[in-house]
């Protein structure tokens, strides 16, 4: 049913790449930079080591030297990190920043967006389609109808395109406000709770993906903020951990309805068949890229660049989706046939089908930039380390696993709002300047 190798060849491979790769990671360590710039490296450094790297104990399914163009990557990456850290960007100076954030402290317009968020989501529980029975009866997960219902563009009504688009918007204000509940764990637990079973209510579907990062989310948002927890952070975190990989394994066979296919009998299996089956993303690598088949960089840039433009399924453009793209190489189906399936080879290999085996590194200068940024702009208030922590693992855990596709879209739509703030005050800040 899956196309990775689980056949392991050496665990001496994964050694040498750590070897190799170590130095770039002690060079970071020993840099006089922020807290949260070094934690935000290393938790991505773990999620490229853990879907990317760990690829190499395999015995077959890998491209040609792909130990030597991950060892380029990282390196890349780690050096562009650092640069991007200490170069002082006059657009996002400490007083701005802070002024910037100063806008959304305003009680009545604070309450006035995150009142619009939960308003949203009532209205697109009812229009086009009423959906309120979700709530009280939760539908049973179904990805295959959810993938169907996304490449074939199901939902065409504007009205719920529009209120989508506001709620992800939107949602980093609801990040902002669970800073005020830091000392109430349980309050903070139920909001994130409440804004996952919506998401599940409408789109009848969750991927695995969400409720990780949320649970990471959490537990490093209270590491931080409440100290006395810490202890039991590490005792729910032991207990929480081969629960999640029980569960994992039986909701990607329920949520297909395929729970006919499980053959496993015993816990070590299936904490084994899991730890196999998202090491091994790579293993599809060389098929993908030997199949000769590139993608379109004028399609694949058109997609980014107007990325922050709502469309609202209105304005209709060819785009290049790698991740699509590669699927289909590796399944033998189009993205609107029912037989599709995604595939997930990782970043690396993605970067590589998109820029090729002599420019894939760009891709790693990107990260960076993105990483630090995001650092720069939001560690300087304490009232937005929850968002902060959100956008960084879910850079960290999903662009190593499911690539910029999945990671972009969320990075640009959930700082736009916070983006379109900034540039208004920053103009009004100079213009008292000036006159």
């Amino acid at each position: 049913m899956l196309k990775y190798n689980f056949e392991i060849e050496s665990f001496g491979n994964l050694g040498l790449l750590i070897l190799f790769n170590l130095p770039i990671s002690i060079i970071i360590l020993r840099q006089k930079v922020f807290f949260f710039s070094k934690a935000n490296y290393f938790i991505f450094i773990f999620f490229y080591y853990f879907y990317n790297g760990c690829a190499v104990i395999y015995s077959t399914g890998l491209v040609e030297l792909y130990p030597i163009y991950f060892t380029i990557f990282n390196y890349v990456f780690g050096l562009s990190y650092l640069v991007f850290s200490k170069i002082s960007f006059g657009f996002l100076s400490k007083a701005s920043i802070i002024k910037t954030f100063e806008v959304l402290s305003y009680p009545l317009i604070f309450k006035t967006l995150v009142n619009l968020y939960f308003f949203s989501w009532f209205i697109l529980f009812l229009f086009p389609e009423n959906k309120i029975m979700n709530l009280i009866i939760p539908p049973k997960p179904n990805i295959a109808e959810n993938l169907l219902n996304r490449f074939n563009d199901f939902e065409t009504n504007i009205l719920s395109k529009i209120l989508t688009y506001v709620i992800t918007v939107l949602y980093p204000l609801i990040l902002i406000l669970l800073y005020k509940f830091r000392k109430n764990s349980y309050k903070i637990i139920f909001f994130l709770l409440v804004n996952l079973y919506l998401q599940y209510c409408f789109n009848e579907y969750i991927g695995r993906a969400i409720l990780l990062t949320s649970i990471i989310q959490i537990i490093l948002f209270l590491w931080i903020e409440r100290e006395d927890l810490r202890k039991k952070l590490l005792i729910i975190g032991v207990f929480i951990f081969p629960l999640f990989v029980l569960f994992s394994f039986y909701y990607q066979f329920f949520r297909k309805d395929a729970m006919d296919y499980i053959e496993f009998n015993s816990f070590s299996k299936i904490i084994e068949f899991v730890v196999k089956s998202e090491t091994s993303l790579p293993t599809i690598s060389k098929e993908i890229l030997n199949s000769g088949k590139t993608i379109n960089l004028t399609n694949y840039f058109k997609w980014l660049i107007t990325l922050p433009i709502p469309k609202f399924g209105v304005i209709k453009l060819e785009f290049a989706l790698p991740s699509y793209e590669m699927s289909e190489i590796v399944s033998g189906f189009s993205r609107s046939d029912q037989n599709f399936n995604v595939f997930l080879p990782g970043f690396l290999t993605e970067s590589l089908y998109v820029f090729g085996k002599y420019f894939f590194w760009l891709n790693a200068i990107f990260v960076a930039l993105i990483l630090s940024t995001l650092n720069r702009l939001y560690y300087l208030n304490q009232k937005y380390i929850m968002l902060l922590i959100y956008l960084v693992v879910i850079v960290a855990y999903n662009l190593n696993r499911a690539g910029i596709q999945s990671v972009v879209p969320i990075i640009i739509n959930h700082n736009l709002l916070l983006f379109f703030i900034y540039f208004f005050t920053e103009l009004k800040r100079l213009y008292k300047f000036k006159y």
